[in-house]
């Protein structure tokens, strides 16, 4: 009798912890959606102009992405706390200006292509979801990486692979070359 109540027990564990990871993964899917398709309305709106266009798109993106944990991590755990917390805001700053820069010129180049997207799935403890434009060439693979923000509860972005380059990775290899 003990050993059924144990399975029970085991059994109803393990159910609510996959029932929580579920609903994890199907924010995630929805976050990731709706924010792609939030982004490729406005650049697809050939009404907006320029400036206004790429106000919008952060406006879209900020909350969605970390730009504060992205700017950390491409510097690494060797040169982020040589910085002094002034150093870090600049950084950060220009980390953001930098992205903003190359995300908005790279989604323009892909704003009449259809955008595929694959189930959300976890690797090391994170959220996943890979993407696929669609391009008369060849199908160019995006892979989505969130995690749980712990104060807001909100899943949020802190790295992109494109065709399996990590931005994060891409940027501290520069980085460590200064």
């Amino acid at each position: 009798m003990q050993k059924i109540t144990r399975l029970m027990l085991l059994f109803t564990v393990c159910f609510f912890v996959s029932e929580a990871y579920g609903e994890e993964l199907q924010k995630a899917d929805k976050l990731i959606r709706e924010t792609v398709d939030r982004v490729l309305t406005v650049i697809r709106n050939k009404d907006i102009k320029e400036k206004i266009k790429t106000e919008k798109l952060m406006d879209i993106v900020s909350p969605v992405f970390d730009f504060q944990l992205m700017a950390r991590l491409s510097l690494g755990r060797s040169h982020w706390p040589k910085f002094s917390a002034k150093q870090r805001e600049k950084f950060t700053d220009l980390f953001v200006e930098q992205l903003r820069e190359s995300y908005i010129g790279n989604v323009e180049m892909v704003a009449d292509e259809i955008v595929e997207f694959n189930k959300p799935f976890y690797s090391g403890g994170k959220v996943h979801i890979l993407t696929r434009v669609i391009t008369k060439d060849e199908p160019i693979e995006i892979l989505y990486k969130l995690y749980t923000d712990k104060k807001s509860g909100n899943l949020r972005i802190y790295d992109v692979e494109i065709q399996g380059i990590s931005i994060i990775k891409s940027y501290g290899m520069q980085y460590d070359q200064i």
